[in-house]
C-alpha cells in the first residue's frame, strides 16, 4: 500500500513530536537531544509548506517555544559581511564553479566562522524552547551539518536542536547528504523519518 508523501512526512514529524515531548528532552539536567528529521530530497518542498503547521501544532497544541534557524539565511549573511561576493560573481567569468565554491567554502571554513555562529544563535534561545535548523539543503557545496552536531553535544546546550535534514539514512547511525554524498557514519544523534 502507498502512502502519501504528506501522511508520510506527517506520521514521521509526529514521531518527533513524541520524542520532543519526553520530559527528559526538556530537563535541564541532561544533555539537550539533537535529532534529525531525515526526509528525501524529492520532498524538501513539501516540507517547507507543512513546517509552518508542524510549528503552530506545538505552539498551539503543546505550548512549546519554537525557534527556526535557515542556516541558509546565516550562510549568505556571514558571505555578504565578508564583502567578496562582488569579486566572487566577477570571478566567474574566468574560474570555473568549483574554484568559486572552494573559496566561498573557505570563508566560512575560517575560525569556523559559520559552525560558531549557528552554535551561538542556538545556545542564544530562550529556555525551553525547541531550535529547528532548516534549510541545509541550500548549505550544498559549501558546508555540512556534521560540525554543527559536534557542537551541540556540548552539555552547555540545553535546547532540543532539530535538524531538517534532505538525504537518506545509512542504516541506524549513518547519513547520505542530499542522497548522493557519500555515506557519513556515526552520529550520536537521534534519526527520525526516511
Amino acid at each position: 500500500m502507498h502512502i502519501p508523501d504528506d501522511a508520510l512526512l506527517d506520521a514521521n514529524f509526529d514521531q518527533l513530536r513524541q520524542r520532543l515531548l519526553d520530559p527528559d528532552s526538556l530537563s535541564p539536567l541532561r544533555g539537550a537531544p539533537v535529532f534529525y528529521y531525515v526526509y528525501e530530497p524529492k520532498h524538501i518542498l513539501a516540507v517547507r509548506r507543512l513546517l509552518p503547521g508542524w510549528i503552530g501544532r506545538l505552539r498551539n497544541e503543546q505550548n512549546l517555544k519554537v525557534l527556526v534557524i535557515s542556516l541558509a539565511d546565516v550562510l549568505w549573511k556571514l558571505i555578504d559581511a565578508s564583502g567578496r561576493w562582488q569579486d566572487w560573481l566577477e570571478a566567474e567569468k574566468d574560474f570555473d564553479r568549483h574554484e568559486i565554491n572552494q573559496s566561498i567554502a573557505s570563508v566560512l571554513q575560517e575560525e569556523n566562522v559559520f559552525i560558531h555562529r549557528v552554535a551561538a544563535l542556538i545556545t542564544a534561545s530562550a529556555p525551553d524552547t525547541v531550535v529547528f535548523l532548516t534549510d541545509l539543503e541550500l548549505l550544498h557545496p559549501f558546508a555540512r551539518s556534521r560540525p554543527i552536531e559536534s557542537i551541540l553535544q556540548n552539555p552547555s546546550q540545553n535546547n532540543p536542536t532539530v535538524f531538517f535534514y534532505p538525504g537518506r539514512r545509512a542504516g541506524q547511525y549513518g547519513l547520505k547528504f542530499l542522497g548522493f554524498y557519500p555515506e557519513d557514519t556515526g552520529y550520536r544523534s537521534t534519526l527520525i523519518g526516511e
